[in-house]
């Protein structure tokens, strides 16, 4: 829902807002973990990345994803990961430079 309200705001021509929160929304992607019966792992839209599982033996594995938010707290499970979102860099490297862009002209217009 934060993911398509902040394309609402792109759409309606609120551009410094929407981009603002979408790079909120971009940086909650970039990191998931899971250690001691606890995870986190969200994905809104596409997650193209490399995940470290650590649980029985060193594993890396690159992976995509499609949405999803996974929270465990104090759960059975003994699942030890680190997963990075290398797609969720790139956007937000692409929503920065756009946001100066955008800064840049609202600066000049004045």
């Amino acid at each position: 829902m934060f993911s398509a309200y902040c394309g609402y705001l792109l759409i309606t021509r609120k551009f410094l807002k929407g981009l603002k929160l979408s790079i909120y929304n971009n940086t909650l992607q970039i990191i998931g973990f899971g250690a001691l019966g606890y995870h986190y792992k969200f994905v809104s839209g596409f997650f193209g990345g490399l995940t470290l599982d650590l649980t029985e033996d060193t594993i890396i594995v690159m992976g995509f994803d499609f949405s999803r938010i996974s929270l465990a707290f104090d759960s059975s499970s003994e699942l030890i990961f680190i997963s990075i979102n290398i797609f969720a860099i790139l956007v937000l490297g692409f929503i920065d430079k756009m946001k100066e862009k955008i800064e840049f002209k609202i600066k000049t217009q004045f």
